[in-house]
């Protein structure tokens, strides 16, 4: 299946760039002191949290499209933000949206944020295949080899946002400790677009 994956991060303060896949592109966002996104009371912040809000507010702004249906959300401090930021666009565009978490956390942030709550294996089907179940299919079946379930395509999530514990000049990613990784690479392999969010912890 064809995906885009995108960084978007206040790591290196270079143009946009792109790294060894054809697919992947870094957009670099400026780091300001008490970045506070326009038009919404929230409190400012500083430092690397200010750094991640700007990436959050900025993936969302250039990927979010209010003619989607399927949201992945993923795990992170960075997150946090992703989620803020689309809730800022208000539910006259969110209630029609279906929201995947990668795990509990993310799970949590979007009841909180008053979000449409869905599931990676509840996405409606688009494509199913008419077969019938033979002998060595049943076998199958009994022994757990094969799913008595679904049997074709699903709809795929139009974008997934997601964070990174660490991010090098050549934007490999360590993604995370393992904690939500399962569930986390069946939303990005399920997701049309893949968007990594990152800020800045050391000035470079």
């Amino acid at each position: 299946k064809s995906s885009q994956t995108f960084l978007i991060n206040s790591l290196y303060p270079s143009p946009t760039r792109s790294n060894r896949s054809n697919h992947t592109m870094a957009t670099t966002v400026p780091i300001t002191e008490n970045a506070t996104p326009p038009g919404q009371e929230i409190k400012p912040l500083t430092g690397v949290e200010a750094s991640k809000r700007l990436a959050a507010y900025r993936a969302v702004e250039d990927h979010f499209d209010p003619s989607y249906s399927y949201i992945g959300i993923g795990s992170g401090s960075t997150v946090v933000y992703v989620v803020e930021a689309i809730a800022a666009k208000g539910r006259d565009v969110t209630s029609r949206m279906t929201f995947v978490p990668t795990g509990e956390q993310s799970k949590q942030l979007i009841i909180e944020a008053g979000l449409p709550l869905g599931s990676i294996d509840a996405l409606p089907p688009v494509e199913v295949e008419e077969t019938e179940m033979g002998r060595v299919s049943a076998l199958h079946v009994a022994t757990g080899l094969q799913d008595l379930g679904l049997r074709g395509k699903r709809q795929s999530i139009d974008v997934a946002f997601d964070g990174a514990d660490e991010i090098d000049e050549e934007l490999n990613c360590i993604k995370g400790g393992g904690a939500c990784l399962f569930q986390e690479k069946l939303v990005a392999t399920a997701a049309k677009k893949f968007i990594c969010v990152a800020g800045q912890l050391f000035p470079p």
